[in-house]
């Protein structure tokens, strides 16, 4: 009979709890809050729509570009509500990717440990628009070398692989030109990946630890 009048009495307050735990999650749900970051350059103001919660973590919603002379909008991009934390934010408009002479928009789409990825759009004056340039969304670690007019993606994997991608423009595709893979278990070995007449040829290179440390291509 005890048992029986205890259970009565603690329904009750484990659906009070229930309820307020329920309420709890829907009130942080409801309390992201949305926020606009805005660049502008001579033609586009460039408005980077995103939300932060209670946690500072932030769910990036849509870029929308206008026009500056008159403020009409003239693109909008949806980002597949892509989630950084709030000190990763990255958004320029000073980076020409792909080598034309106009700047294009990179953003930040992922932060880890050893890599970072950026989402690409190419500026195409005769559509006046910004293109979504998809491939170069998962190169890690990109630079941009305008000397030799190259993207280049270093990165590794632990502390026993390292890699390094070479990459060129050709009728407005992205091409891997060169690749490099040295493993620590490999020794001295380096593979290389090149594109020579149109086509992939690999071999593996020896070369001395101390080269290897200071090879040009890792720097």
């Amino acid at each position: 009979m005890k048992n029986l009048i205890a259970l009565l009495i603690l329904i009750p307050i484990l659906s009070c709890t229930n309820k307020k735990s329920k309420k709890m999650y829907d009130n942080k749900f409801h309390q992201d809050a949305i926020f606009i970051k805005k660049l502008s350059d001579n033609l586009f103001v460039y408005n980077l729509i995103y939300s932060k919660d209670t946690l500072q973590n932030l769910t990036l919603k849509k870029l929308e570009i206008k026009q500056k002379s008159n403020r009409n909008l003239i693109q909008e991009e949806k980002l597949d509500n892509i989630e950084i934390g709030e000190n990763d934010l990255y958004f320029s408009i000073d980076k020409d990717i792909n080598f034309d002479g106009y700047n294009d928009i990179c953003l930040l789409n992922f932060e880890g440990s050893y890599t970072s990825t950026f989402s690409y759009w190419i500026f195409n004056k005769s559509r006046n628009q910004f293109i979504h340039y998809k491939g170069l969304d998962e190169i890690q670690n990109p630079y941009i070398n305008k000397e030799k007019k190259e993207i280049c993606s270093k990165w590794r994997s632990g502390m026993s692989e390292f890699y390094l991608e070479k990459y060129f423009w050709k009728n407005d595709s992205l091409i891997l030109k060169e690749k490099y893979e040295h493993h620590i278990t490999d020794e001295s070995n380096i593979k290389i990946t090149r594109l020579i007449n149109n086509k992939y040829v690999v071999k593996d290179s020896i070369v001395s630890e101390n080269v290897l440390l200071n090879m040009e291509i890792w720097k």
